[in-house]
């Protein structure tokens, strides 16, 4: 019966690729076709209840990851007795953590351990005989691989392709929302401009500032303030010393999108809608173009048979998503399982400058 759903919906699949080319202009007859119908277009009404019965299962192995009774993120079961993977950043500065099942009972969650470089951190709650997904570890998922993305709510199913190969994703960095000056300051670097609606607006920055340090370092120069910065992620939290006249003042800034700061805010938002604050920074991802929110992330990512080919991580635009490949995943957790806490050099870097402060 199983194997019957399957091969159903893979002949709808091949029925809907081929509607899809059939609905263009028709040369011969110098008129054109009449569109496909919406439900069976992607994520139609027909494409989402075909695939429910592939996914239910899924669904039953997702939970709701809050934060101060605040929603933060989706996370995954991955062991019977209690272990929760879900995506680290989202986790900050939040006091209480706890997770909702499918059948909508809370637990209080603990944090095991924290894989920056991944962005994915193992929760623990006091529960047992939990659904547990089941893994797809094949590395060599390659583009045009068909996926969806099961939210908790039963109507929530979302469908597309992996629309890269896997790769190294690269910093997003973050900015203070300032517009250096142009004159050499023998103290470090100093402040021309500062940006509306930006940490440096928030934390009471001046043109004429000078900035001498960022998290304990000297920044003397344009170049190295610039670098200092960018190298960490939009809601990263950086230290600054600022020199105004004789007065010295230790302050930190939370960074911000480059585009949301110095871009047409209103119109970023209505092209993309709201994005994952960490969007870059990983050793290895997959990109696809299901439409996640931001706070699906912690999610599975899964192939038609209902299997984990990842773990969403970051919503980038309205029509690119990453993923960390299963494998990788599955690493991670034995990494945390084994109390081992896997730091980048940003992370260590904020550390030394959080003991410093």
């Amino acid at each position: 019966m199983k194997m019957n759903r399957t091969i159903r919906w893979f002949g709808f699949l091949g029925v809907l690729a081929f509607g899809v080319i059939l609905t263009g202009p028709s040369e011969a007859h110098g008129q054109r076709t009449r569109g496909l119908d919406r439900g069976l277009r992607i994520n139609g009404e027909g494409v989402t209840k075909s695939l429910k019965p592939v996914i239910a299962g899924v669904r039953r192995s997702i939970v709701r990851v809050l934060g101060d009774d605040e929603h933060l993120a989706l996370g995954t079961i991955v062991s019977r007795d209690g272990l929760i993977i879900t995506k680290a950043s989202e986790l900050k500065g939040k006091k209480v953590i706890q997770i909702e099942l499918f059948n909508n009972k809370a637990f209080d969650a603990k944090v095991v351990g924290k894989d920056d470089k991944f962005d994915l951190a193992l929760l623990r709650v006091k529960a047992k005989a939990l659904p547990v997904v089941r893994w797809d570890q094949n590395a060599n998922r390659g583009r045009g691989t068909w996926v969806a993305a099961p939210y908790l709510e039963d109507e929530a199913v979302k469908l597309g392709i992996i629309a890269a190969n896997r790769r190294k994703i690269k910093v997003v960095g973050g900015v203070i929302g300032i517009v250096l000056g142009l004159n050499r300051d023998k103290r470090g670097v100093p402040i021309a401009s500062v940006a509306p609606n930006s940490a440096a607006s928030e934390i009471g920055l001046r043109p004429g500032d000078v900035i001498s340090h960022v998290n304990g370092n000297v920044t003397k120069a344009r170049e190295v303030l610039i670098k200092s910065v960018t190298k960490f992620p939009p809601g990263e939290r950086v230290k600054l010393v600022v020199l105004r006249g004789m007065k010295r003042m230790e302050l930190e800034a939370v960074l911000r999108d480059r585009s949301v700061v110095f871009g047409d805010k209103d119109r970023f938002r209505v092209a993309n809608g709201k994005l994952s604050r960490r969007r870059g920074g990983f050793p290895v991802a997959i990109q696809h173009d299901v439409p996640i929110r931001p706070e699906a992330c912690g999610g599975p990512l899964v192939d038609l048979t209902g299997r984990v080919v990842g773990i969403n991580i970051a919503k980038v635009n309205r029509s690119e998503s990453y993923a960390i490949p299963a494998d990788e995943v599955l690493k991670v957790i034995k990494k945390l399982k084994a109390g081992k806490v896997v730091k980048t050099g940003r992370e260590k870097e904020n550390s030394k400058a959080a003991r410093k402060g």
